[in-house]
């Protein structure tokens, strides 16, 4: 389990028959606005009546804020429902398996924990420690192992390595889906090379150092030939030394001393 509602009650159900995320307590509620939004009907067709409409931030044990939105204020409710509904729509993925619940949205897992009784549903917030001590010791070791992969990890487990750990189960890593991107390269269309020398010349010029050279150096200028896509770097003692520095160059590349 790794929720925790900021809640004087912090039971919420997993509903699927829910149309609306919906709660009885609109202390919790934020951006409230209280009105006549219709009604909702009980599974015995009983209308209870909708006084607001608001949204409820779900805070889970990694730091992270999970926001549910439009949440229907029903007093006359007795328990507080999760839409499974809502969620799919609003582009989650639930997963309902051997007791367990867990709700993702693209690699991220927001929230998970155990089937209570006959229902999914959370669990108050000293409940979760106690459930989630295995789970952090998976993570935890995940971490200490340099970012292991889950089978790797398993076959230390298997191996005797890693007895403390009951379970190996790990959560996404949102440090491994960060890791594991690739930055797209800049495009090569749409741009032509200058036909002759020094028709275009790139430069940078970086400095002041902290530390002189041994020539007495703090700054270091490079130019770059867009034709021959040559590179030169100088080593200057003052910035006001860029202009003369390039004169020499120019004058050097145009009598093909390079």
């Amino acid at each position: 389990m790794i929720l925790a509602v900021q809640s004087p009650i912090d039971d919420w159900i997993l509903d699927s028959g829910a149309s609306f995320h919906c709660t009885p307590h609109h202390e919790m509620m934020q951006n409230y606005v209280a009105g006549d939004h219709g009604v909702v009907y009980l599974a015995d067709g009983q209308p209870m009546d909708i006084v607001g409409i608001g949204d409820v931030q779900i805070k889970t044990l990694n730091g992270s804020t999970w926001n549910l939105k439009n949440v229907r204020h029903v007093p006359g409710l007795k328990k507080k429902l999760i839409s499974v509904g809502q969620l799919d729509d609003n582009g989650h993925s639930i997963l309902f398996s051997g007791g367990m619940w867990k709700i993702s949205k693209g690699a991220m897992v927001l929230a998970r924990g155990k089937k209570t009784g006959t229902m999914y549903m959370t669990t108050r917030f000293a409940d979760i420690i106690a459930s989630t001590e295995a789970e952090n010791q998976a993570q935890l070791w995940h971490c200490r192992l340099g970012h292991m992969s889950q089978k790797g990890m398993k076959i230390l487990q298997s191996k005797g390595k890693l007895p403390e750990l009951k379970n190996v189960d790990l959560d996404i890593c949102e440090s491994c889906v960060l890791g594991k991107q690739k930055k797209l390269s800049f495009l090569k269309v749409g741009r032509t090379l200058k036909p002759r020398k020094l028709e275009l010349v790139h430069t940078d010029l970086w400095g002041p150092s902290p530390v002189a050279s041994l020539g007495g150096s703090r700054y270091y200028v490079t130019f770059i030939d867009d034709f021959s896509r040559k590179v030169w770097v100088y080593f200057l003692k003052n910035k006001s030394d860029v202009f003369e520095t390039f004169k020499k160059l120019k004058t050097m590349v145009e009598l093909n001393q390079v």
